[in-house]
């Protein structure tokens, strides 16, 4: 909390580079929170289920790692918007925003690809359960075409094609719970 608090502050203040590096320590202190949550429950999950305390193991699930999920993905794409606002406002080189908002999709649609397949080939059973990341990234992005929707734009174009994936591995993502659960 601490360094949303600085973020906000930063961001206001409008230095951007700073907001910047905040914004992206704060994903990376939101992972390493979704992770140590992850190893803690599934080292612990079999005393938990011996003891009955079940509801102990589907409240962390739905309300820690689903609740660490929304946050961390809400970051990860303010990470790349702030990085679209520094490229076009501090960057030495004269770069539109329309080129900014490409690059800033482009590495976001890196990090969506990679973190799809890690969590449901690699990490599937330490988050099986979350689901809330592919949720926001469908508002975030049906969010963005609401605002921003400008016909035939590169842009939109790919915030279409990053809302389809979004919404496609959603359902998966469903899918594969409902059927490894069982």
């Amino acid at each position: 909390m601490a360094l949303n608090c600085v973020w906000m502050v930063v961001f206001d203040r409008e230095i951007m580079e700073a907001a910047l590096a905040v914004l992206f320590t704060m994903c990376v202190t939101l992972y390493i929170c979704m992770f140590i949550s992850y190893r803690k429950l599934d080292q612990s999950v079999q005393v938990l289920e011996k003891q009955s305390r079940f509801s102990d193991v589907w409240l962390t699930r739905m309300l820690v790692q689903n609740g660490l999920g929304i946050y961390a993905t809400w970051c990860t794409v303010g990470t790349h918007l702030n990085l679209a606002f520094v490229l076009v406002f501090r960057s030495a080189h004269d770069i539109s925003n329309q080129d900014a908002c490409t690059i800033a999709l482009g590495i976001l649609s890196a990090i969506i690809v990679l973190s799809i397949v890690t969590d449901w080939f690699f990490l599937d059973r330490f988050s099986r359960y979350t689901f809330t990341p592919y949720l926001v990234l469908v508002v975030a992005f049906a969010e963005s075409l609401s605002k921003n929707y400008e016909e035939g734009a590169r842009n939109t174009i790919f915030t279409i094609v990053l809302l389809a994936v979004s919404g496609v591995a959603s359902v998966v993502k469903f899918i594969f719970l409902v059927y490894r659960h069982c």
